[in-house]
């Protein structure tokens, strides 16, 4: 068998056969790779701690003509700081359904591992910042899966969206916005709320740190985002009730 070594992310845990494991690894250079960990669901396994959602690793495996085997792990960095962070906990649970969702070539996998691990070190240190973080994560994933909100032109006349105008979230197929009455009983989208998403998509995650958001366009953000990633799904998120 021809052994292999990359760096990766888990991005999934299952139950596999007995004291096995289905292993998925987010990577920096061949996507999603699944791998079976031999044995540890045993107490006895040195293993064990080392396979944990989000840990960052380098790991070396197996390949088979089946499902790879995962032969060893080398903990990078485990986000310990970030799990334990009540706040913090519940939306790692959500990035990870949304990659899982989200991803559909090798690409598009490779590009979010470098996506998800800005986030995380950037929170690491910017706690404080997570959800601005998030909000800029949420929107650079739409776009890596081909699923870009049009910012620039309403939805249904096809004009371009200019400022001072009555907006709000379109509801139709495509993600983005439309011109209404400004005695609509639907939120209204600002030109803050617009410029933010526009700054999101076009510059670095990084980048979103600049910014100063207060909580009322910050909760707005939240709720377009949430609405385009599970409108693209077409189902509800499972995390969602646990971020809500």
């Amino acid at each position: 068998m021809k052994t292999k070594s990359e760096y990766g992310f888990i991005i999934k845990i299952k139950q596999f056969q007995e004291a096995d494991k289905l292993v998925v690894f987010l990577t920096r250079k061949h996507g999603n790779v699944e791998t079976i960990a031999k044995g540890v669901g045993k107490s006895s396994s040195k293993r064990g701690s080392s396979i944990d959602l989000l840990n960052h690793s380098r790991f070396t495996y197996y390949e088979t003509k089946s499902i790879d085997l995962l032969r060893e792990v080398q903990v990078l960095n485990d986000y310990q700081d970030l799990k334990q962070d009540k706040k913090i906990i519940n939306h790692l649970l959500y990035i990870l359904e949304i990659i899982e969702k989200l991803n559909s070539t090798n690409d598009d996998e490779i590009k979010a591992y470098n996506l998800l691990y800005d986030l995380l070190e950037l929170t690491t240190i910017n706690s404080a910042k997570f959800l601005q973080l998030l909000s800029s994560f949420e929107l650079k994933l739409l776009d890596l899966a081909g699923f870009t909100p049009n910012v620039e032109n309403y939805i249904k006349s096809g004009e371009s969206i200019l400022e001072n105008e009555t907006r709000i979230l379109s509801f139709g197929n495509e993600l983005g916005y439309n011109l209404t009455k400004s005695d609509t009983k639907a939120k209204i989208v600002s030109d803050r709320v617009l410029k933010i998403q526009k700054f999101y998509l076009e510059n670095k995650l990084s980048d979103s740190l600049k910014l100063n958001i207060d909580d009322e366009t910050q909760s707005l953000i939240t709720f377009i985002n949430r609405y385009w990633i599970e409108k693209t799904i077409e189902k509800r998120l499972k995390s969602s009730t646990l971020i809500n």
